[in-house]
């Protein structure tokens, strides 16, 4: 009995994520420009949005943290690092946002005419930078201590971090710009994020996590990768799609919504509308049952 009750609970919010993306993919074929492609996308995005990281999440924000991945031509799936879909805390409970991975710049910065690389420091390994006697010129020596490293150990990761390097170079020009970040410019960064904030009961507000949580929790090294990689993209010389995803992911960070949908189609970045006044929009769609047995 008690099994029957909880599966008529979750029903209406699984039909309501159904319904929103049935309603989204004409525009995620629209921005893919590929319907089979379109299709599998749309297949990952209906995983994604029913996953236990999301469920206490406003089902629109979910949709609309999808469509931005789209728009950016990413993968969501979090295993490959490009894109990810997580939760922020509001004073109106929690939506999703979509929180461009380290991998998602290095492919967005690929199409910009830059070659990307990216690395930790950890303080078992051997690091120092020398600098020329006129000052113009730095030389990075690293070593890195594999026997001592506990990689794929989130905690020790992140209580072991010393510095990130992130170089990209021009790949007609040859150049090489570089970027090293301690872990105390890191952990600034992390900490101006809205993914970071936790609910105080007792001052009723709410506060930056001392320590990281979500996403930063279970990905802290690629979370500190893309913080140097997108810090040092904001120095490059962009083309107009990589200087629009570098800016989405800023308003996404702190918190922002975007309107993905207007936004492909006008070429500005637009903030979305409140969720009532979209859901007072939403309307048709297409059977979605029958979409994902066509994913191709």
């Amino acid at each position: 009995m008690a099994g029957k009750t909880q599966s008529t609970a979750v029903a209406p919010r699984e039909q309501k994520i159904k319904t929103l993306l049935a309603q989204t993919h004409k525009q995620i074929k629209s921005i893919l420009a590929d319907e089979k492609k379109a299709n599998r996308f749309t297949a990952m995005a209906l995983a994604i949005a029913q996953s236990k990281e999301l469920s206490e999440c406003d089902e629109l924000s979910i949709i609309e943290a999808l469509t931005g991945v789209a728009m950016l031509d990413l993968s969501p799936d979090k295993n490959l690092g490009q894109a990810y879909v997580v939760p922020y805390s509001t004073k109106n409970g929690k939506i999703a946002q979509l929180q461009v991975g380290y991998k998602g710049y290095i492919s967005i910065l690929d199409r910009s005419g830059y070659a990307v690389k990216a690395y930790p420091v950890y303080d078992v390994d051997e690091f120092s930078i020398d600098i020329s006697p006129d000052g113009w010129e730095e030389t990075i020596n690293f070593k890195p201590n594999y026997d001592e490293r506990d990689e794929g150990d989130p905690q020790w990761e992140w209580e072991h971090l010393k510095y990130v390097v992130a170089l990209a170079k021009n790949k007609q020009t040859g150049d090489i710009h570089k970027l090293v970040l301690n872990k105390k410019q890191i952990d600034k960064i992390r900490r101006m994020s809205a993914s970071q904030k936790v609910y105080n009961s007792q001052t009723k507000k709410y506060e930056v996590s001392d320590k990281p949580i979500y996403i930063w929790a279970d990905f802290p090294i690629e979370m500190a990768l893309k913080t140097a990689i997108k810090k040092l993209a904001k120095t490059l010389p962009l083309n107009e799609f990589g200087a629009r995803a570098v800016a989405i992911d800023e308003l996404n960070d702190i918190g922002k919504r975007i309107d993905y949908a207007q936004t492909a189609k006008s070429g500005v970045i637009i903030e979305a509308q409140t969720i009532e006044e979209k859901a007072q929009e939403q309307n048709g769609g297409v059977d979605i049952n029958e979409m994902l047995s066509n994913k191709g």
